[in-house]
């Protein structure tokens, strides 16, 4: 049985850009997928987390990866 772990990405480590490679495609066959410095910068930035899926019964091979961005909205309720 196959059982996912979610993780937050720190870094752009060997292992993330090479997972960003293979599932960018599965998104868009005309995006190409960020280098290095480029996912460097969306895991540092403030308002981002990149959260990474691993498959235990793979050798915890990354998956799947979402980006979740927060940010403030007009509309928000806070004063």
């Amino acid at each position: 049985m196959s059982q996912i772990e979610v993780s937050i990405a720190t870094e752009a480590s060997d292992e993330v850009v090479d997972a960003f490679s293979r599932l960018i495609p599965q998104l868009s066959t005309t995006a190409s997928a960020p280098d290095r410095q480029v996912i460097s910068e969306i895991i540092s930035a403030p308002s981002n987390t990149v959260l990474l899926a691993r498959d235990s019964s793979d050798g915890a091979r990354i998956v799947g990866m979402l980006t979740l961005v927060m940010f403030r909205i007009p509309t928000s309720a806070s004063k």
